[in-house]
């Protein structure tokens, strides 16, 4: 019979705790990307929001329309004259790095009517 040191650890005792570890990343990483994905939407919801607030402020305080132009541009004449503060609020942010996900006014005979995110325009509509 041999006298065990109580030095370390059995390899049933380390396999039961890596599988005990697997368990619980099972259950957390799809919990932690769900909730991501939420926190995405919500943000690129309260960004349509913003924008389109400041569109129609813009609007009205200019006497001029920004129908015309692309997204790009549109977005572009709202920071210029200071009604949006920087680019870092006009990209959708579940379009991560990509050099996509603005934000495009819609127009319905002149008036402003609703703003698309061109990333998931399907997915993050707040009208």
């Amino acid at each position: 019979m041999r006298i065990r040191s109580g030095k370390g650890f059995s390899i049933t005792e380390i396999l039961i705790v890596v599988a005990i570890i697997g368990f619980i990343m099972m259950i957390a990483i799809p919990n932690y990307l769900s909730a991501k994905r939420d926190a995405e939407c919500q943000s690129c919801l309260a960004n349509q929001k913003t924008i389109f607030t400041t569109a129609k402020l813009y609007m009205i305080s200019e006497d001029s329309s920004l129908e015309g132009l692309s997204a790009e541009e549109q977005l572009g004449e709202l920071i210029d004259k200071g009604y949006l503060k920087s680019y870092a609020k006009i990209k959708c942010p579940s379009s991560g790095n990509e050099n996509t996900g603005y934000y495009e006014l819609v127009f319905d005979d002149g008036i402003l009517t609703d703003i698309d995110c061109t990333y998931m325009e399907d997915e993050h509509q707040w009208l």
